[in-house]
């Protein structure tokens, strides 16, 4: 199975979900409440995953991407946007809509609302 880097909106499309591999991942994947976890203040968790060889990795991250000191950055803001646009919008218009969105301090919300809205 090939391994995702990120999560992707194509990666919750109807027939990505319905892989066979996804499948049979979920099959043996369990969900339990972090007890570390820091939220509200961040949205933090973790995974533990269990080798056959017995040997257990475990990864948890207490302040998600995006938040506190890891702040993206508007060239990452602008990357993540146009990858959650890109299924809804060509990418002229997505464009259109994320310049919009970065001027929203120095413009009128309308003209953001206007690259939003249907054509």
């Amino acid at each position: 199975m090939p391994a995702a880097r990120a999560l992707r909106p194509s990666g919750l499309a109807p027939e990505a979900l319905a892989d066979p591999r996804v499948l049979a991942l979920c099959a043996r994947t369990r969900c339990e409440a972090d007890p570390e976890t820091a939220f509200p203040t961040y949205f933090s968790g973790g995974v533990e995953v269990e080798l056959r060889d017995g040997r257990r990795l475990r990864r948890h991250v207490r302040v998600n991407r995006s938040a506190g000191e890891r702040a993206l950055g508007e060239a990452e803001v602008s990357a993540k946007f146009l990858a959650a646009a890109g299924p809804v919008f060509d990418s002229a218009r997505a464009e259109r809509a994320r310049q919009a969105i970065l001027a929203l301090d120095r413009a009128p919300v309308r003209e953001a609302a206007r690259a939003l809205a249907a054509p």
